[in-house]
């Protein structure tokens, strides 16, 4: 029963254009978070601050982009998907070249915040698109397909950043955002046509909008898959904000060096894209979760031995690729297992999903920035625990539930 749904509202949507379009939505976060990694020890520099506080960049901005999808799924319920997303957009624009204008640290760090509440609406209204579209292992399809795309995002950010800084200052990174975000608004008023029509649009106000928020939040499934992906982007984002530091403050690599690492994982992230796409539809969605879930707390745990032990950086580095590259996996999986049971109200349960992925980074990067740059521990713990939860929540709830399902 995997097929497209609501085919007549988007006949001008084809699949090469979704797939092109939502990858690059999709991107904007991914972007907005690395491409600006490499330039930290020369931010810290320009605003004479400290590490911790240009880290607390990256926790405003995933503060606001978990708290803005909250908000923008429900509105693209009832409003639609085209108009909240070009609205955001265009404020998240204008978040950018404030981050360039910024004088000070502290006003750097709130335009920040203010980029991640609008860039919000790009995600979980992307992710919205493919569920009016798709369903069924259709979805898992393509949202693995999205995700070999966007893959590319972590792949290039981190190496433009690198390379930019060999001939720009810092601020060129937040210029090269600026003007993808303009391409992106183009795209998305000139060329995509509405996935949502209006006869099923939720009709309601804030009261309706949060008896479906504590619906979802009340059905266990669907709450273990939120919880599941809370945890495994709390090892992603370990990751993303602790690496900076470890690779440059501890074992002196450059911005280009460690900007090849980033890419190194980028491609792992695309393979395991690519092989989550062909397993799709020949092996269970929920098998497949189950999987990738091992395979990040088998290597997670293995990169906190090696941390611990001080192997090689670059056996570390191994490690940290087979232990990240799960979430292509993972992230896919569960989010198409929680969005097959709430087509009715793809938004809102997308802004939920959004939600807690996003507001695992804001949690995790001070606890990983304990370290200061001198010990890789803190961001190794972070990893293997987050991994090692999400795991236990497959086994104790989803699995039951998925089994239950099989069943019926």
């Amino acid at each position: 029963m995997d097929k497209v749904i609501n085919q007549p509202t988007i006949t001008t949507n084809n699949n090469t254009f979704l797939i092109t379009l939502l990858a690059l939505i999709c991107s904007i976060g991914p972007l907005a978070t690395d491409m600006y990694l490499p330039a930290f020890p020369e931010i810290t520099a320009y605003f004479t601050t400290t590490p911790s506080m240009v880290q607390l960049t990256i926790t405003t901005w995933l503060i606001g982009l978990a708290v803005g999808q909250i908000i923008a799924g429900p509105l693209s319920d009832i409003y639609g998907r085209q108009k909240p997303l070009i609205f955001s957009l265009v404020f998240f624009t204008i978040s950018v070249i404030a981050c360039i204008f910024s004088p000070s640290i502290h006003l750097f760090i709130f335009a920040r915040l203010i980029g991640g509440f609008a860039a919000s609406s790009a995600l979980v209204i992307g992710r919205a698109i493919a569920s009016d579209v798709y369903s069924g292992t259709m979805l898992t399809k393509f949202l693995s397909t999205v995700m070999i795309i966007q893959g590319i995002a972590p792949i290039i950010a981190p190496v433009l950043g690198g390379q930019l800084l060999l001939f720009f200052p810092w601020t060129s990174v937040f210029v090269i955002l600026a003007f993808a975000s303009l391409i992106i608004i183009v795209l998305s008023a000139c060329k995509y046509k509405e996935s949502l029509p209006k006869e099923k649009r939720i009709r309601g106000n804030l009261s309706q909008v949060l008896k479906i928020f504590f619906s979802l939040c009340a059905r266990p499934y669907f709450a273990s898959l939120c919880a599941i992906q809370f945890f495994i982007f709390c090892s992603l984002f370990a990751y993303i904000s602790g690496m900076p530091f470890i690779l440059q403050g501890i074992y002196g690599f450059s911005p280009q060096q460690f900007s090849f690492v980033f890419a190194f994982v980028g491609v792992g992230m695309m393979c395991f894209g690519k092989l989550t796409n062909i397993l799709t539809g020949r092996v269970a969605d929920g098998k497949l979760l189950f999987l990738g879930l091992c395979q990040g707390v088998f290597f997670g745990v293995l990169f906190l031995i090696g941390v611990l032990l001080d192997l090689n950086i670059y056996v570390l580095i191994v490690f940290l690729l087979l232990s990240e590259t799960s979430l292509a996996i993972t992230a896919a999986t569960s989010f198409s297992l929680a969005m097959q049971t709430q087509k009715k109200v793809a938004g809102s349960a997308s802004a939920l999903l959004g939600f807690f992925s996003s507001i695992s980074g804001s949690l995790v990067a001070p606890i990983v920035g304990i370290g200061g740059g001198t010990t890789a521990v803190p961001t190794a713990l972070v990893i293997a625990l987050a991994e090692i939860i999400a795991l236990c929540i497959f086994l104790v709830v989803t699995k039951k539930y998925i089994k239950k399902t099989a069943e019926n």
